[in-house]
């Protein structure tokens, strides 16, 4: 099962992805998202990342966000995320405080 964790604590933003899901759909899915909040975030001048690391598995993106396009980023990720969970619920667990 795929656990993630988002969290906003004031201006910092944090996902944390773990372990595989049982389809390589939901993996795939999951992974494309936060590739894509990683190339967005390094392209913005306001973005302030502390910690990247994607692998097989393994997944957090960490960031202090320097204005309103970095915080709806990692809004519009953290939806991606919610969506995958609610059409997969046996393979996904998501706690997340940013809405």
């Amino acid at each position: 099962m795929t656990e993630i964790t988002a969290t906003k604590n004031n201006k910092h933003y944090k996902i944390l992805v773990e372990n595989h899901a049982n389809s390589q759909e939901v993996c795939a899915a999951v992974s494309g998202l936060m590739y894509c909040l990683e190339g967005t975030l390094w392209n913005q001048d306001q973005a302030y990342c502390h910690y990247s690391k994607l692998e097989p598995g393994y997944a957090m993106i960490e960031c202090i966000a320097g204005n309103e396009f970095v915080e709806e980023d990692f809004r519009c990720i953290t939806i991606g995320l919610l969506q995958i969970r609610e059409a997969h619920p046996d393979e996904v667990v998501m706690i997340q405080n940013i809405f």
